[in-house]
């Protein structure tokens, strides 16, 4: 951990530059997201995602920005 005048930074999220795109499977394990959530969520629309055949990749760098996005909307 890194000192910063006598305080300790605590890393809130893991360092995701190494992979642009997250299975669903991932998206689901990393933000807490029940399992039936996240398919309605990678199914929508607007949802920030790429599909290779039946594939779904989630597009890593849009997801906090679709999420605050779409704060206090109910899916």
């Amino acid at each position: 951990m890194e000192q910063v005048r006598g305080c300790k930074v605590i890393p809130l999220f893991k360092d995701h530059k190494k992979q642009m795109f997250m299975t669903p499977k991932e998206f689901s394990k990393e933000y807490g997201i029940g399992w039936n959530k996240t398919y309605q969520l990678v199914h929508r629309s607007d949802f920030p995602k790429i599909k290779n055949g039946n594939r779904i990749l989630i597009i890593r760098s849009q997801v906090d920005q679709w999420i605050i996005n779409n704060i206090g909307l109910e899916f």
